[in-house]
């Protein structure tokens, strides 16, 4: 039961996701195009993460490049 509700909520926002990343193609700039993307999969992630996990925003180490979700 659970997981259908999970199942239904990852399609919804990922039609969300689908639409942002298609607007992100109207800028020329790559390092605004980065930025948008980069705001739409979090938008995304969010809500269906548990809150004991975080998002890393920068990548400045291997670690992190390679884990980009974290424990807060």
């Amino acid at each position: 039961m659970a997981s259908s509700k999970l199942i239904d909520a990852v399609r919804t926002y990922s039609k969300e996701l689908v639409a942002e990343l298609e607007k992100s193609g109207l800028f020329t700039n790559s390092s605004d195009i980065g930025d948008l993307r980069e705001e739409a999969v979090e938008r995304f992630l969010r809500p269906l993460l548990p809150s004991r996990f975080g998002l890393a925003k920068e990548r400045s180490s291997p670690l992190m490049a390679a884990n980009p979700l974290s424990l807060t």
